[in-house]
C-alpha cells in the first residue's frame, strides 16, 4: 500500500524557527510526526503488507500548492493521498504576512471559502482522472487554543466554515473521506505544544489515529468483498463480457521475443489481450491493451520473486508497476487470487474479473467456455486469454508473440523485454519439460478443434516460433502498407512551431476545446460542452470566459454548487469581466460589478 501525504507544517516536526519564543529544544520529533506515528499503526496491523508512506508536508502549504504536487502525485502512482491543508488557506492575515503566490497577496484571509473548495475540487478531480489514486483522505482543519483565535479574529468562524465546505467535496466524490480531527481535538486536552497551533506528540497520534480508522475500514470492506461475495455472485460480473466483441477481430499477444521485430502501433484500435510483463512493452505508451491476464501461481502466492533478465522484483511492485502501466486495461485473474488481490489492493476492483478452474484443458473441452463457471485449468496464460475471446464472440482470433520456443532455448527463459537464466535448481528435467509442452500442444489442439467446428478462426501471426498447431497468416497482410512503419522508424511530428514553451501549446489546446464548446452552449447541448471545457481546464484552467462557459453548463445541469465554484473562479481571476455580468446576476445574487471590477454586495476592497 503506498500512501502519499500533502500537508502543511502539521506532519513535520516543530523546527527551532517556531519555538525560539518557546523553549529551547524540539518539541515534536520527525519520529513522532503523525505521518510516522500512521506508519506505525499501519504496519502493526497488517504486517504482511508493504507499507509506503510519502511525506510531502511543507511550511505554510495552502490549497493554491496542490496542483504544484500534480507531477509528485502522477511519479509515485499513490493508491492513497491524504490531504492535510486548510489552516494557512484560512487563517487571519496582516499586511506583513508574505504569502507564497500572487494570487494571495493584500487578501484577507489568503483563500477564500469559494477558492478553498474549488482548489481542492480541482486537484480531486485530477487525482482520479490521470493517476491510480484509489481514495482520498480530506483531514480538516484543526482547533487550536482559544488564545489564537483572539488573536486572530475570524479565524474560529472561518474554520467551522472551511470544515463545512469539505462536506460538499465528499458528498460528489464516492471515495473522498473526511477525517474530522476538529471534533477530536474539542474533546481532548493536552494535545498541542506550546504555540497553541500545532499537535504534540498526543495530538500527532489522535490525527494519525483518525486516518488509520478510515484506512482500516476501507481495507475491510474491499477484504470482504470477495469473503461475502458469494462465488456465483463474483463470476455473475463475467456475464458483461458474453459476445460483447461478437464478429470481431482481435489480437492475443504474448511475450515472446518476436516481439521485437514486429511493429505493434497498427493496433492502436483493435481489440487486444496481453499477458504477465507486457506492460514493459514501449507500446503501452502510445495505446493502452484492452484486457490482461494472469496465471502462474507466482503473482499471488509470494513464495518466490520474480527472476528477470537484470534485476528481481517483488510481488507488491509488479502489481504497482501493472496498475500504473495499464490505467485503463481490465484484468482477469485466477479466482484463488481474489483474496490476495483485494486484501492488499493490488488491482482496481471494479476493472478486475475473476475466473475459476476445473479440471484441465490438455484433456479435451466439448463445449465453449463460459466466464460465468469453471473453464478448464491451463498450462499457458495465453490459453485463458485465447478462452477469454471466443466467450467475447471474437473471431478471427489472430496470436502474436506466442514464440513458445522454450525447448530450443533449455535453462533460459526468453521474452522480448530480455532473456534471463533460470535459477538452476529450479530448472525441469528434460523430459518433464517435454511432457509440460506436449500436454500445452493438446490443449490449443483442443481449442483448434472446439473452435473449428463452429466457425471460429484462430490464425497464428507470431513471427517464427514454434507454436505449428493454428494456421499461420503474415501480421504485415493484415493492414494496409502505408501503416507498416517500423516502430524507430517513428518520428511525431508536432504541430506546433519547435520554439513554441510547453506551457503556450496547453493554453492554445485549452483555447481551441473552449471554442468549440462555445456553440454547444448556445445550442444548449450543455452535457457535450462540459466534457470539452473540463478537458480544457485541466489543460490551462486561466483562459477569460473558461469558467463562465462552465457555470453556464453546469447551473444548466443542475449541479449548482459546482456552477457557483465556477462563477467564483471566474470573477475571481479575471474581476474587470463584464461580459459574464447578466448571466451571473442569478448564479451569484450575492455579488455585483461596479467600476473596481467584481465584489461581494456591501463589502469593501480589501486592502
Amino acid at each position: 500500500m503506498k500512501i502519499l501525504i500533502i500537508g502543511d507544517s502539521f506532519g513535520l516536526p516543530n523546527m527551532p524557527s517556531h519555538i525560539t519564543e518557546y523553549s529551547k529544544e524540539l518539541e515534536i520529533f520527525f519520529k513522532d510526526t503523525y505521518p510516522n506515528k500512521l506508519r506505525q499503526m499501519l504496519n502493526n496491523t497488517y504486517p504482511q503488507m508493504e507499507i509506503e508512506i510519502i511525506n510531502c508536508c511543507k511550511y505554510l502549504n495552502t490549497t493554491y500548492d496542490l496542483f504544484y504536487y500534480a507531477q509528485k502525485i502522477v511519479y509515485y502512482q499513490p493508491e492513497w493521498i491524504i490531504f492535510q491543508i486548510g489552516i494557512v488557506d484560512c487563517w487571519t492575515r496582516t499586511p506583513h504576512h508574505k504569502p507564497r503566490f500572487k494570487e494571495m497577496e493584500g487578501k484577507n484571509p489568503w483563500v477564500s471559502e469559494e477558492e478553498y473548495i474549488y482548489n481542492f475540487y480541482r486537484i480531486i478531480e485530477y487525482c482520479f482522472k490521470y493517476t491510480s489514486v484509489q481514495n482520498i483522505v480530506l483531514v480538516n482543519i484543526s482547533k487550536t487554543s482559544q488564545q489564537q483565535y483572539d488573536k486572530h479574529q475570524g479565524s474560529y468562524e472561518r474554520t467551522l466554515k472551511y470544515n463545512n465546505s469539505l462536506g460538499k467535496i465528499v458528498k460528489q466524490f464516492p471515495n473522498v473521506h473526511i477525517a474530522d480531527i476538529f471534533q477530536r481535538f474539542e474533546l481532548v486536552d493536552g494535545i498541542l505544544f506550546s504555540d497553541g497551533i500545532h499537535p504534540n506528540e498526543k495530538g500527532a497520534e489522535l490525527i494519525a489515529d483518525e486516518i488509520f480508522k478510515i484506512i482500516h475500514c476501507i481495507c475491510k470492506k474491499q477484504e470482504e468483498k470477495v469473503s461475502v461475495i458469494m462465488l456465483p455472485d463474483l463470476l455473475e460480473r463475467n456475464k458483461i463480457f458474453r459476445d460483447c466483441h461478437k464478429g470481431k477481430r482481435c489480437f492475443i499477444i504474448g511475450n515472446g521475443p518476436s516481439l521485437k521485430t514486429q511493429d505493434l502501433s497498427p493496433l492502436g484500435n483493435e481489440i487486444t489481450f496481453v499477458v504477465s510483463f507486457f506492460y514493459k512493452h514501449s507500446i503501452i505508451e502510445k495505446w493502452q491493451p484492452k484486457y490482461h491476464f494472469l496465471a502462474d501461481p507466482a503473482f499471488f502466492d509470494g513464495t518466490e520473486p520474480f527472476l528477470e533478465s537484470e534485476h528481481k522484483i517483488s510481488i507488491a511492485e509488479f502489481f504497482n508497476q501493472l496498475r500504473t502501466k495499464l490505467y485503463s486495461t481490465s484484468f482477469f485473474v485466477p479466482i484463488w487470487g481474489a483474496k490476495k488481490i483485494v486484501e492488499n489492493g493490488f488491482l482496481p476492483f471494479e476493472r478486475t474479473y475473476f475466473v475459476p478452474f476445473q479440471g484441465l484443458l490438455s484433456k479435451g473441452v466439448s463445449e465453449l467456455p463460459d466466464f460465468t463457471k469453471a473453464v478448464p485449468g491451463v498450462q499457458s496464460v495465453s490459453q485463458i486469454a485465447i478462452m477469454a475471446a471466443i466467450y467475447m464472440g471474437c473471431s478471427p482470433i489472430y496470436l502474436l508473440g506466442l514464440d513458445h520456443n522454450w525447448l530450443a532455448n533449455w535453462g533460459h527463459d526468453p521474452h522480448f523485454y530480455g532473456t534471463s537464466a533460470m535459477i538452476p535448481d529450479k530448472i525441469p528435467s528434460f523430459k518433464s519439460e517435454l511432457e509440460a509442452n506436449l500436454s500445452l500442444w493438446y490443449g490449443y489442439e483442443h481449442l483448434l478443434n472446439l473452435t473449428t467446428t463452429r466457425g471460429i478462426k484462430i490464425l497464428n501471426a507470431t513471427k517464427g516460433g514454434l507454436l505449428d498447431v493454428f494456421e499461420r497468416v503474415d501480421y504485415e497482410s493484415l493492414f494496409e502498407k502505408k501503416a507498416l512503419v517500423k516502430e524507430d522508424e517513428i518520428k511525431p511530428q508536432s504541430p506546433y512551431p519547435p520554439n513554441i514553451s510547453t506551457e503556450q501549446i496547453l493554453q492554445q489546446r485549452a483555447v481551441q476545446l473552449a471554442n468549440q464548446a462555445s456553440p454547444l452552449v448556445s445550442q444548449g447541448k450543455y452535457a457535450d460542452a462540459i466534457k470539452l471545457l473540463d478537458e480544457a481546464m485541466y489543460h490551462c484552467p486561466r483562459i477569460e470566459n473558461l469558467q463562465y462557459l462552465r457555470a453556464i453548463c453546469l447551473w444548466n445541469l443542475g449541479r449548482f454548487d459546482e456552477a457557483k465554484i465556477a462563477a467564483v473562479a471566474e470573477i475571481r481571476t479575471f474581476p474587470k469581466n463584464q461580459v459574464v455580468k447578466d448571466v451571473f446576476s442569478h448564479i451569484l445574487p450575492e455579488w455585483e460589478y461596479s467600476s473596481d471590477g467584481w465584489r461581494i454586495k456591501n463589502s469593501v476592497a480589501q486592502p
